[in-house]
């Protein structure tokens, strides 16, 4: 769980803080402050959106499998 949320927080961070937010600016000539602030909002909030959801989602799913497989 620990690999899926470091994997699950760099790609947020990439892809909604820095490169959403690049192509915005480049192909819209959006304000760039504007546009930054928007984008690492949505990554944090996705980012801890994913943790919480995706982890328990995760325990859930590995509890699920570890019972099906004592059977």
């Amino acid at each position: 769980m620990v690999r899926f949320n470091v994997v699950q927080a760099v790609v947020n961070i990439a892809i909604f803080g820095l490169i959403a937010p690049t192509l915005d600016v480049l192909f819209y000539q959006s304000s760039t402050a504007v546009v930054f602030t928007q984008g690492w909002i949505a990554s944090i909030i996705n980012l801890l959106t994913v943790a919480i959801f995706g982890t328990i989602t995760l325990k859930l799913y590995a509890n699920y499998k570890l019972k099906q497989n004592k059977q």
